[in-house]
């Protein structure tokens, strides 16, 4: 118990050392990598549903519009992934 008590106090100091050293944080390597892999995944599974679902608002009910009304909606709806994907962009790159 001792022991292990021993080895996590050395390899802190360690780990604190390497940090003064270096002027990085290690745990915050970690958690930005995380953040990054899990943002990017979040962010292609957001964009495959939302061409999806434009596809298919698009194919029912816009197709009978208007053409301002298409053509107001298509540019709606290719400007609205913009905001939550940079949004979780500013995320994924936060310290």
């Amino acid at each position: 118990m001792l022991s292990k008590s021993l080895a996590k106090t050395a390899a802190i100091v360690r780990v604190a050392s390497l940090e003064q050293e270096s002027g990085r944080s290690y745990g915050a390597i970690m958690q930005v990598r995380q953040r990054k892999m899990i943002g990017t995944v979040v962010l292609l599974a957001f964009l495959a549903a939302y061409a999806l679902a434009v596809v298919g608002i698009s194919a029912g009910r816009v197709t009978s519009a208007s053409a301002p009304a298409q053509f107001a909606f298509f540019v709606v709806a290719g400007l609205a992934w913009v905001l939550p994907a940079g949004l979780l962009i500013r995320w994924m790159q936060r310290p």
